[in-house]
C-alpha cells in the first residue's frame, strides 16, 4: 500500500472515532452537570451549565462541540502531527492538507 493509500485510509479512521460516542457525551456531560437538557414542545433542548455562559441549542452535537471550549478536549487527533481539533470535520480537512503535501 502507497503512503496516498495508506493515508486516506487513516482519515477514514479518524472520521469514525466520533460515530457512536456523541450521545455518551451528552450523558456524561449531563451527569456531571455541565449541561441540562430539557424539553420544549416535545423538542430537547441542550443547555450549557458553565457560569456565566448563556449558550444553548437544539442540536445535541452543537451542545458537545460548545461544552469542549470550556473543557478543552479536543478528541480528534491527527496521528501525523501534533494537531487536535474538537471537530471530526476540522481533522478531515487537517488530513487533506498532508495528502497534498
Amino acid at each position: 500500500m502507497n503512503q496516498t493509500s495508506s493515508a486516506k485510509n487513516s482519515i477514514s479512521d479518524d472520521i469514525h472515532i466520533g460515530v457512536g460516542k456523541e450521545e455518551n457525551s451528552i450523558r456524561r456531560l449531563i451527569e456531571m452537570n455541565l449541561i441540562e437538557k430539557r424539553f420544549i414542545d416535545n423538542r430537547s433542548l441542550y443547555v450549557c451549565q458553565w457560569h456565566d455562559c448563556s449558550y444553548s441549542t437544539i442540536r445535541s452535537d452543537s451542545i458537545v462541540r460548545h461544552s469542549r471550549s470550556h473543557t478543552g478536549e479536543r478528541p480528534y487527533k491527527c496521528h501525523l502531527c501534533d494537531y487536535s481539533t474538537i471537530q471530526s470535520s476540522s481533522l478531515k480537512k487537517h488530513m487533506a492538507r498532508h495528502l497534498n503535501t
